[in-house]
């Protein structure tokens, strides 16, 4: 009898030496889901920003991006983001007005735990509906002009363990504060020329326990060109799903033998984004516009097929 246990514990103990390199140092982890919402872009050539942004990040995780272009019905009734690990929204809508879209985008995070990492305009986005402020945890309605400047670590924090301070953009938007909700933890700042103080530009937000990690930054091409922005995102990332160590650096196993390919997948059909003279057509008219703005979207079938159009305002 004896025997035989000895001989059933050598089987076993050999089953469990073959199993142990496939959850060992080598072992890796299943592609990253990430949900990435933009919209067409009046103010930002979002195509290009889209492109810039996957294929910049990829490289540094084992990632799949599925790509949403506008699609606000969408965005609004449905449980668009059900099955996904993390969340990007790099989106402009400042004169939208719909708190039901407020809701439903906000709905992913604070009830299924599903974190947000949230670029530039998505904050000046919703301008007069005050449940997106509380939402991010930070308030801005304008920047200063378009500009090189100099950003700084608020604190010391895994997500900015691995970026170099000072740090000097090109060419970017800073974002003026006007409120912070007292649970935001400041990661980066910068000092605002015309308002003379320093302003939060990357900060985390909990949201009933699931963090959104937002930052201001992203404007240019520059910016989104920058290898220490686009190691913040995918160390942000990597951050919101577990999968940066605690010196800031992403664990191997998130990663891809090599290096990682690009893998990026449009969900929206039939995209269609506007020329050169849209846009100038649809911007004359919305800068003619009262204030509240109309939505841009709103204002583009009647400047489908415009030619040239100057913005002289």
């Amino acid at each position: 009898m004896i025997r035989v246990i000895v001989g059933l514990l050598s089987i076993v103990l050999l089953s469990l030496t073959f199993t142990i390199p496939a959850y060992g140092k080598e072992a890796r982890l299943a592609p990253l889901k990430v949900l990435y919402v933009t919209s067409v872009g009046w103010f930002h050539d979002y195509e290009r920003q889209a492109e810039l942004v996957t294929l910049g990040i990829s490289p540094y995780l084992n990632i799949r991006f599925d790509v949403i272009v506008g699609e606000p019905e969408r965005l609004r009734e449905t449980d668009f983001a059900a099955g996904y690990d993390v969340l990007v929204y790099n989106f402009c809508h400042a004169s939208r007005n719909d708190l039901q879209l407020v809701e439903n985008l906000a709905r992913p995070v604070r009830e299924q735990g599903i974190p947000l990492l949230a670029m530039h305009c998505t904050m000046h986005s919703f301008q007069n509906v005050e449940p997106w402020y509380e939402f991010l945890g930070l308030k801005t309605l304008r920047h200063e002009e378009l500009r090189p400047f100099t950003l700084k670590r608020s604190q010391a924090h895994p997500v900015t363990a691995g970026l170099a301070f000072p740090w000097v953009l090109q060419k970017d938007e800073l974002y003026i504060n006007i409120a912070v909700d007292p649970a935001s933890e400041a990661l980066i700042s910068a000092w605002g020329a015309e308002t003379g103080r320093d302003h939060i530009q990357a900060w985390i937000h909990p949201v009933a326990d699931t963090p959104v990690l937002g930052t201001t930054l992203g404007h240019s091409e520059e910016t989104l060109a920058d290898p220490q922005f686009v190691l913040l995102l995918a160390r942000g990332l990597a951050y919101l799903t577990g999968r940066l160590g605690a010196n800031g650096e992403i664990v191997p196993a998130a990663g891809c033998a090599g290096g990682c390919q690009p893998d990026v997948h449009l969900l929206t059909q039939n995209v269609r984004y506007p020329t050169e003279a849209e846009r100038g057509c649809v911007l004359k008219a919305l800068f003619a516009s009262s204030d509240p703005w109309p939505a841009p979207e709103d204002l583009w079938p009647a400047c489908r097929g415009a030619k040239e159009v100057s913005l002289d305002r």
